[in-house]
């Protein structure tokens, strides 16, 4: 059996205080907009305002807390310091086990390879993954992106790659993993893992940049006003934290 490695545990509180945050706001907006319809209709009613009041005292407690949340997010972004987040140590094993691994999951769907270092996997582990790796002695964005567009290209190439008879649920749980495999971190890599993650995971298609490099799994730091991709953050990392991909298990 697989020993885990503990994650980072200042990581795991600000993805929870921030999932808190994106509930409170789904909750009282949806509680905040019945009340104040239902409290306005019955306080028009002599018989029944008391119970009007109440509902619109309720509606204006679900408001407030809505304003603070907002209020929150932007206070987050202002005064958070964007870098990388070491998401938590890996112990083990090497990269090509952990191609192999990846070429196992995706034996029912679709993989390719244009070089040794540069691999696509698409298959369905509790999301729907499209996993490209890329592997460099030396990270430079513009060798990267076009590296991506390369096997993407040939990706959809080959296997007709479309999106349009997912439903909204099938979606949402489609994600993109970029999974760059480097000896060292410079500049560049860093710049990319410090963008906020709300951005791309607002997509269509969600996407994800994660970096292994040393003994270290890192991604980009997520802030602002992501109620609506605090899920998928959380999401996109989960194959990470469980084990699925045994990320907490390689070594270059």
């Amino acid at each position: 059996m697989l020993s885990k490695t503990p994650l980072n545990k200042e990581l795991q509180k600000r993805i929870k205080l921030l999932n808190c945050r994106a509930n409170a706001f789904i909750i009282c907006l949806g509680i905040a907009a019945v009340f104040l319809l239902l409290g306005g209709f019955f306080v028009s009613d002599s018989e029944s305002r008391i119970f009007g009041l109440i509902l619109l005292a309720i509606a204006g407690v679900n408001i407030a807390i809505f304003v603070y949340v907002i209020l929150a997010a932007k206070n987050d972004a202002k005064a958070f310091e964007a870098r990388p987040c070491v998401l938590c140590s890996h112990t083990g094993i090497k990269y090509d086990d952990f191609i192999k691994e990846l070429e196992d999951l995706s034996k029912k769907g679709k993989r390719l390879s244009i070089s040794e270092n540069l691999h696509y996997f698409k298959f369905k582990k509790g999301l729907y993954l499209t996993t490209i790796i890329y592997r460099t002695d030396n990270f430079s964005k513009r060798e990267f992106d076009n590296a991506k567009k390369r096997i993407l290209r040939k990706a959809t190439k080959e296997f007709n790659l479309s999106h349009s008879n997912y439903d909204e649920y099938k979606i949402y749980k489609t994600i993109q993993l970029n999974i760059i495999c480097l000896d060292s971190m410079n500049s560049e890599v860093n710049s990319l893992l410090s963008h906020n993650a709300n951005h791309n995971l607002m997509r269509v298609e969600g996407l994800m940049n994660v970096v292994l490099v040393g003994d270290k799994i890192i991604i980009p730091p997520i802030y602002g006003d992501c109620y609506e991709t605090i899920g998928r953050y959380k999401k996109s990392s989960s194959p990470v934290w469980t084990g699925k991909l045994l990320f907490h298990r390689i070594r270059l």
